[in-house]
């Protein structure tokens, strides 16, 4: 992740440039307008380095964050803090958000009179605003940690204002400590949760030998795997790269996409590929019921069956994540749990240059690789894979280099099922 990092650093540079000393005259409209520059600077590195819009709201963000706390003077002065980088990068993500927020913010002011005010109720809009007319996952979480930062910043404006009455600068000390326990909270429990998983998923716990996560070590075979498909613009291009490199691969999909795609589905049987269920709508198996569960894996088996004619005996759970009833009704079903060994993280819309390091550095015999054609951070439409698409033919090009042959899951699982077995960890 080296290029997104470095490139995230970046943003966080441009938006500690103290434009108020930068500029020869202080004028509040002129500093306003270099503020919304380093916003739209940040997201336009991002679209030309790595060139997906997570990239771009996590650097806009980092620009943001150096906006607010930089090394040049107090985190905040007297002057109404601003969110001007933010309204920067609205130019690029979402220009009818950022009508829509000045209309808002407009609204509100002729009612109150009240600038700041008017200001952190259009930014409390901003989440619903971006919805509407970009109804994301990336777009969302840029819009509630703007709205976030904008209630910090006038939560620390009241305490610093010296006309704020005292009984509401006692109420705005107060609310400030509690926001900064609840957002070191909440980093922390990110991180725990983020160690956990990444061993629930890549390890688990207690003996497994009913989940696959790699092949036999002993041959220089790898499987590639694709999740959350069919998706009508990326599905295709995989296929197509596919099949110039003459490659087959395993196919994880989401039944509902199936029922919307049948053609692009029908199309992975048809040119030879594994295809398997990702169940049906993407739910996370941990949180349901067994009637539930059931009722994923059913539905989406019949969308698969209905649309190729084939039965899908290969199964992956959404996210990597199981129960143990979960487990144990695959099992009546006799499907096969399919997992990963090694992740390109082309969720996180990396670069093209990050994801084929993430394959060629850490590639080893066995290995199942987990790619992704649709989805998005937390629903399954919506995610941006086009750095998928072009990193796919350099990590095939670089694995054949390596001396790998490249092979569907279920000849990895035919190989490994007469040498081998599982460690029982």
């Amino acid at each position: 992740m080296q290029y997104t990092l470095a490139t995230i650093a970046a943003g966080y540079l441009i938006g500690t440039l103290p434009t108020d000393r930068l500029l020869p005259f202080r004028k509040p409209s002129l500093q306003l307008f270099c503020d919304m520059v380093k916003g739209a600077a940040a997201a336009r590195l991002a679209l030309a380095v790595i060139g997906t819009e997570f990239s771009m709201i996590l650097t806009a963000l980092a620009a943001l964050i150096g906006h607010t706390w930089h090394p040049y003077s107090r985190s905040f002065t007297n002057d109404s803090p601003n969110m001007a980088p933010a309204l920067g990068t609205l130019l690029f993500l979402s220009p009818s958000a950022l009508v829509a927020m000045a209309s808002a913010w407009l609204a509100v002011y002729l009612l109150c009179r009240e600038v700041e005010l008017s200001s952190v109720l259009s930014f409390l809009g901003l989440p619903l605003f971006l919805w509407y007319f970009k109804p994301f996952d990336v777009y969302l979480l840029f819009g509630l940690t703007c709205s976030s930062l904008k209630i910090y910043q006038y939560i620390n404006y009241i305490g610093k204002s010296g006309k704020t009455a005292p009984k509401l600068l006692a109420h705005a000390l107060q609310q400030k400590a509690l926001l900064q326990k609840a957002l070191f909270f909440t980093l922390v429990l990110l991180v725990s949760i983020s160690l956990f998983f990444n061993r629930y998923v890549y390890r688990g716990f207690g003996m497994q030998i009913d989940l696959i996560r790699s092949g036999n070590p002993e041959f220089n075979l790898v499987a590639l795997t694709f999740d959350d498909g069919p998706d009508p613009l990326y599905t295709p291009l995989i296929l197509d790269i596919l099949m110039d490199y003459d490659v087959k691969a395993s196919f994880f999909l989401i039944g509902r996409h199936v029922e919307q795609y049948p053609e692009i589905a029908r199309r992975i049987v048809n040119e030879g590929h594994d295809i398997g269920s990702h169940t049906y709508s993407h739910r996370n198996l941990v949180s349901l019921g067994y009637q539930k569960t059931k009722e994923e894996i059913k539905k989406a088996e019949e969308a698969i069956l209905e649309a190729t004619g084939l039965r899908p005996y290969l199964f992956r759970p959404p996210r990597g994540l199981y129960s143990a009833s979960a487990r144990e009704l695959l099992r009546e079903e006799q499907y096969t749990i399919v997992l990963w060994s090694l992740s390109t993280r082309d969720w996180a819309e990396l670069s093209v240059r990050d994801m084929v390091g993430n394959v060629l550095k850490k590639v080893k015999p066995g290995d199942i690789i987990l790619f992704h054609d649709s989805g998005n951070l937390i629903s399954t439409v919506g995610g941006n894979r086009m750095n998928t698409v072009k990193a796919l033919p350099l990590i095939i090009e670089g694995l054949q280099a390596r001396g790998y042959t490249i092979v569907p899951v279920s000849d990895l699982l035919l190989i490994s099922g007469l040498t081998t077995t599982e460690t029982l960890d």
